[in-house]
């Protein structure tokens, strides 16, 4: 694409407020450049420490939607800086939906849904060296991630191996 066609595009109202804000922010005539919140030292970035940057914010969003997480919300993700993440609250209270998330919900599962719903059923008499069955999660594992740091990441992939 030439500069000549760049200059017919007709830019999106919040992109022009947003790129007037950075201009005061980083005063006239200075160089400025971030990617997904990260500062890059512009005297001293050369092509392949780039482009390495680059690949690795591609790694990551890969990774958050091979979790399942939209591509959507895996770009606002990765914008989040750590200046902001470390004022971010988990809400837990009743109001908040899908906080914590069962990997192996047996309680829920179509799957289990003829197994007993007992705890008494471990009691019961069963052929020798055989497990009961039984619809509960009597162990549950809680995994607390933060989705933008791709060490958090790593240990999910880990845990669904």
């Amino acid at each position: 694409m030439h500069a000549s066609t760049l200059l017919k595009k007709k830019l999106n109202a919040s992109l022009i407020s947003e790129l007037s804000k950075a201009a005061e922010d980083t005063g006239g005539g200075s160089h400025y450049l971030e990617i997904n919140g990260q500062n890059v030292d512009v005297d001293s970035v050369d092509v392949f420490t780039l482009y390495a940057l680059l690949l690795q914010e591609a790694r990551s969003i890969d990774s958050l939607t091979e979790l399942g997480i939209p591509l959507q919300e895996a770009s606002r993700l990765q914008v989040i800086s750590p200046s902001s993440a470390s004022t971010f609250l988990l809400d837990t209270h009743t109001g908040s939906e899908n906080v914590v998330w069962y990997y192996n919900d047996l309680e829920t599962d179509s799957r289990t849904a003829r197994w007993h719903d007992s705890i008494q059923e471990l009691l019961s008499r069963g052929y020798p060296g055989s497990f009961k069955y039984i619809r509960k999660n009597l162990y549950t594992g809680l995994l607390i991630i933060d989705p933008s740091r791709a060490d958090h990441l790593a240990e999910v992939a880990q845990v669904r191996m």
